[in-house]
C-alpha cells in the first residue's frame, strides 16, 4: 500500500474557488441567461494596469465591471482607470453582489419581486454615490 503522503502529492485536493470567484461566475451566469453579451477582459504582460474584469454590452451600453468580494477594494490602478472612465462618461461599476449588477444593467429585480419588479437605478460605485453624467 502506499504511503499516504505520496498520494496526496499525486492527487492534490482541488482548490475550492475564492468568493470573488463565486460572485463573478454568479453574475456571468446571469446576463448568459438574460442575453447580455459579456465577455472577461485578459490581463497579462503588456496590458494596461487597472483593467475591469468584464465588459458588458446592454441597451446600446458599453459597461464596464469590476468584482469584488468582502472586504476587498481597488488597487491604485483600478481606482486610476475608474476615475479616467468617469472622466470620459463611461459607466464603470463595482459589483460586490447579484443586486449591485442588476442596479448597474438597470434591469428588473427578478428575484424579489416577481413579474411586477420594475427596473432599479443605476449608477453606483463602491462608494454608493453615482458617478458621471447618469449618477
Amino acid at each position: 500500500m502506499k504511503h499516504i503522503s505520496e498520494l496526496k502529492r499525486r492527487y492534490p485536493k482541488r482548490k475550492q474557488p475564492t468568493p470573488e470567484t463565486r460572485l463573478k461566475r454568479a453574475c456571468t451566469r446571469l446576463m448568459k441567461q438574460l442575453g447580455i453579451f459579456s465577455y472577461p477582459v485578459t490581463q497579462g504582460l503588456g496590458c494596461h494596469p487597472g483593467l475591469p474584469d468584464r465588459v458588458a454590452h446592454h441597451q446600446g451600453r458599453v459597461i464596464y465591471l469590476e468584482f469584488k468580494a468582502g472586504k476587498n477594494r481597488l488597487s491604485p490602478h483600478q481606482k486610476a482607470f475608474m476615475w479616467q472612465c468617469e472622466a470620459d462618461g463611461v459607466e464603470y461599476h463595482v459589483i460586490r453582489s447579484v443586486d449591485d449588477l442588476e442596479d448597474a444593467l438597470a434591469i428588473p429585480t427578478l428575484f424579489k419581486n416577481g413579474p411586477q419588479a420594475q427596473p432599479v437605478s443605476a449608477g453606483r460605485h463602491e462608494t454608493g454615490q453615482g458617478i458621471g453624467w447618469y449618477g
